[in-house]
């Protein structure tokens, strides 16, 4: 929206200008037959890469393997794109569904300060992740001294509130003058470039202020992270073996993957005095670093690492007769519960067909747990033998009644406690995690102290 408002006697006398009330967010709007399709796969990437970046969040938390600094980062850094996405894809999926594509300017100022926060504290996290692996490569013996816990802390509070705070001072200066001539802002969220052009004081200072910032953010960051691997590439360069070499590479191969793409999109974006006015090449880079590398960050550190791949797979084996469990239940208890507050206790020929299938097929997980849990082995095939080994009926309801009562509502109950109390094979792994020091951090200094004595050249 526009609103007169003369700024000075001289405009009063000259040229009146307007000034802007609230934003509108072109977006795509120029591309009105593909706004579907834009949809689709806008909301297609986002949902994967939440279900990406929690399953990382989740794996991490849950194993206790990999509370290791690299890991914790590698988590944070789920949280912060699972943040970052937040801040700029819902509202865009819901500008292509609705024909109002306002924003308020004080909304496009939170949107701002969020976007470039996350943005300058993604930065800073990947430059203390590269720091991180030169630690652990170059410096192997005191890694668990200089990476310890309350340090990582440390390091992680730091990495955010600089972040922010250069999203404060820019956002601040950005949005210290009015805006006036136009309220069209050629992006589908408020960036820095395409809301700075609308501002009526065309300061050069200001201007040069901002891409100051964004050298200091992107390319000393970058320049950062160079030059720790150029550590970490001449000590890996002189281990002996090549199995030695390639493993000590393979722990760097997903970071430097992210850092590429991340500060490559970036560069292109922010490193430029001024736009240089192709604002369908710039929305193109900015849909590539807000929606796809989000994307790319679960799936490298996934399919890339081992130790997260391993971990994954276990959590799913443990996982799964706890939900098929939760199935098995589904089959029959919802609907005894819906009997017992209806009068019409009937069911269709088909329903009774698939809940008998489905009840049927829930057997199955007996004999995937008979071998380390003989309880419930003993639990569940006694009641079904009691109930579905008779020649023919004996004409005691009730007793039957019973019995099924108890193999469909009791003997779930005992599997879970069973499988938390009982289980003979999660004991040896948490003694084991009951350390005072993790034992991947044992594993990881054992490993890398052959390293460095093959650095040396002594191994």
């Amino acid at each position: 929206m526009l609103s007169y408002c003369p700024l000075d006697p001289e405009e009063q006398q000259g040229n009146t200008t307007w000034l802007v009330t609230e934003f509108v967010l072109v977006g795509f709007s120029n591309l009105p037959h593909l706004k579907t399709m834009l949809f689709t796969f806008f909301l297609f990437t986002y949902l994967v890469t939440l279900s990406g970046n929690i399953t990382i969040i989740t794996i991490i938390h849950i194993d206790r393997t990999l509370h290791t600094p690299m890991y914790r980062f590698l988590a944070v850094l789920s949280i912060s794109e699972t943040c970052y996405t937040l801040i700029t894809i819902p509202n865009m999926l819901a500008h292509l569904l609705m024909d109002d594509q306002t924003i308020s300017i004080a909304g496009c100022r939170a949107q701002m300060f969020f976007f470039l926060g996350l943005g300058c504290s993604h930065c800073f996290l990947l430059t203390l992740m590269g720091y991180d692996r030169y630690v652990a490569i170059c410096h192997p013996l005191h890694y668990s001294v200089i990476m310890r816990p309350t340090i990582c802390l440390y390091l992680g509070a730091l990495v955010f509130c600089s972040g922010f705070s250069v999203a404060l001072i820019e956002t601040s200066m950005i949005f210290s003058s009015p805006f006036c001539h136009s309220n069209r802002v050629e992006h589908f969220f408020c960036d820095i470039a395409p809301v700075l052009k609308l501002s009526c004081t065309k300061s050069a200072s200001k201007a040069l202020a901002i891409f100051f910032l964004s050298i200091l953010v992107v390319l000393v960051s970058f320049l950062l992270i160079l030059l720790s691997y150029a550590f970490i590439v001449a000590a890996i360069m002189k281990i002996p073996s090549a199995a030695g070499r390639h493993k000590a590479f393979s722990t760097c191969a997903a970071h430097l993957t992210v850092v590429i793409v991340h500060f490559g999109c970036a560069s292109i974006i922010y490193l430029r005095p001024e736009s240089g006015g192709n604002h369908d090449h710039d929305r193109l880079i900015a849909v590539f670093y807000t929606v796809v590398t989000p994307l790319l960050n679960p799936v490298v550190y996934t399919l890339r690492n081992k130790e997260v791949r391993v971990a994954l797979r276990q959590t799913l084996a443990r996982s799964l007769p706890s939900f098929c469990e939760t199935c098995y239940t589904l089959v029959t208890i919802p609907n005894m519960l819906v009997h017992l507050l209806m009068e019409s206790q009937a069911i269709s020929i088909a329903g009774c067909g698939a809940q008998m299938f489905f009840f049927l097929a829930g057997w199955q997980k007996a004999f995937s747990t008979c071998a380390a849990q003989l309880t419930v082995v003993i639990v569940h095939f006694g009641c079904a033998s009691v109930i579905y080994l008779q020649p023919e009926s004996r004409g005691n309801h009730d007793q039957d009644w019973l019995i099924a009562v108890f193999y469909i509502m009791v003997t779930p109950l005992l599997n879970p406690v069973v499988y938390t109390l009982w289980n003979e094979e999660g004991l040896p792994l948490a003694k084991l995690n009951w350390k005072s020091e993790d034992r991947a951090y044992q594993c990881d200094l054992y490993m890398l102290m052959f390293q460095d004595i093959e650095l040396n050249g002594e191994g």
